[in-house]
C-alpha cells in the first residue's frame, strides 16, 4: 500500500514538474487533486471539505526540515478527498493528496517558479517526508457563448431615434423676402393681405435621408423621405400643405396663385402685431428588415418659424 500510495505521488510529482499539470482554480481555497487518466492531467478540486462544510483554513508550510512532517497547525488541518476512489481511479487520498496552498505565497515568491500569480497556483503534498510544492498553470477559461443576434426590430428603433435627431428643418423661405423687411415699420419682415404669400425651402433640405445600424451580422436600414411642406400661417387659420420645397416668387409670377411645385398662402386679415409663422416638412419613414419586407415606423415633422406683420397696400390714383 506504501509504495502504490509512493508511485502515485512521484507519478504527480512528474506530471507537475514537467508542465503536464493543469489545474482549473476558481479561488484560491485548499483543496485536493486527482490525475485524469484520460487527459494526463491534474484536476484540483478546491471547492469541497471532508467535513461537507467549508473549507478549512490551512496553515501554509513555514519551512521543510527534511523530516517530511506536516506544517504548521497539522494534517488535521488539511482537508481530505471527498470523491471514492472508484470514481477518480488517478486520485491520491490522505496525506499524499496534492492541495492548493491556502493562503497562497505573494507574488515574486519563489515558490512560483518564476510566474504571476494570476496564471495558476501554488500546490503543497505531505506524503511521507519532505514538503513538496509546484507551480500549476489555471486551465483557460472557456470562450464564453455567442451572443444571439440581435432583434432586427430593436436595431430599427435605435436608428429611427437617430435618423429623426439628424432630419434636416426647412429653411425659412417666403415671398416677400423675410430678410427684407418693412422699412417703416423697423425692418420687420412682412406680407400683405389679400396676396399670394409663397412659401418655401431650400432643396437640399427637402431630400430622402437614410441611417443603418448592424450588429453582431444583423442590419437594417431605416428610411426617411420628405413627403409635404407645411406652412401654418400664425393666424388662427389651418395650416396648408404641398408635395414639394416649393420656390420663391418670381417677376413673371405676378399676382397669379401658386401652380404646380409652388406653395402659397393668402391672408385674409392685416396683422398689426407680429404673429408667428411656421414651416414644417413631413418625413414618411420605414425601414427594411434582412429579408427585405418594409415596415413603416411613425412619421416625423422637423419645423422652423419666424415671426411678420401683415400688411394692406395703399393705392394712390392720380388723375
Amino acid at each position: 500500500m506504501l509504495i502504490r500510495r509512493l508511485a502515485s505521488a512521484v507519478t504527480v510529482i512528474a506530471l507537475i514538474l514537467t508542465g503536464l499539470v493543469v489545474i482549473t482554480t476558481p479561488a484560491f481555497a485548499d483543496g485536493n487533486c486527482y490525475l485524469n487518466p484520460a487527459t494526463g492531467t491534474i484536476v484540483c478540486d478546491i471547492s469541497q471539505s471532508s467535513g461537507g462544510g467549508s473549507t478549512p483554513t490551512v496553515a501554509p508550510p513555514t519551512g521543510n526540515d527534511g523530516s517530511g512532517s506536516a506544517p504548521t497547525g497539522g494534517a488535521s488541518g488539511v482537508a481530505s478527498t471527498t470523491g471514492a476512489a472508484s470514481d477518480n481511479p488517478g486520485q491520491v487520498n490522505g496525506e499524499c493528496a496534492w492541495r492548493v496552498l491556502n493562503p497562497q505565497p505573494r507574488a515574486g515568491d519563489k515558490l512560483w517558479e518564476g510566474h504571476a500569480p494570476t496564471t495558476g497556483v501554488v500546490l503543497y503534498n505531505l506524503c511521507n517526508g519532505p514538503i513538496a510544492y509546484a507551480y500549476a498553470a489555471s486551465l483557460a477559461a472557456a470562450p464564453p457563448a455567442p451572443l444571439p443576434p440581435p432583434d432586427p426590430a430593436v436595431l430599427a428603433q435605435q436608428a429611427y431615434a437617430e435618423l429623426i435627431a439628424s432630419l434636416t428643418k426647412p429653411t425659412v423661405g417666403r415671398s416677400p423676402d423675410p430678410n427684407h423687411g418693412d422699412p417703416a415699420k423697423g425692418g420687420q419682415p412682412y406680407t400683405v393681405v389679400n396676396l399670394w404669400t409663397r412659401y418655401f425651402t431650400d432643396p437640399a433640405t427637402f431630400t430622402t435621408m437614410s441611417k443603418t445600424k448592424g450588429l453582431r451580422g444583423v442590419s437594417v436600414t431605416v428610411t426617411a423621405t420628405p413627403v409635404a411642406l407645411n406652412f401654418d400661417p400664425g393666424d388662427g387659420n389651418p395650416p396648408v400643405s404641398c408635395p414639394g420645397p416649393g420656390r420663391a416668387w418670381q417677376s413673371s409670377d405676378g399676382f397669379a396663385p401658386p401652380t404646380a411645385g409652388e406653395c402659397g398662402y393668402q391672408y385674409k386679415a392685416v396683422q398689426a402685431t407680429p404673429i408667428t409663422a411656421t414651416e414644417s416638412i413631413t418625413w414618411k419613414i420605414s425601414w427594411i428588415d434582412p429579408a427585405g419586407q418594409t415596415h413603416a415606423l411613425p412619421t416625423y415633422a422637423t419645423k422652423n418659424a419666424s415671426q411678420l406683420i401683415v400688411e394692406q397696400i395703399q393705392i394712390v390714383v392720380k388723375n
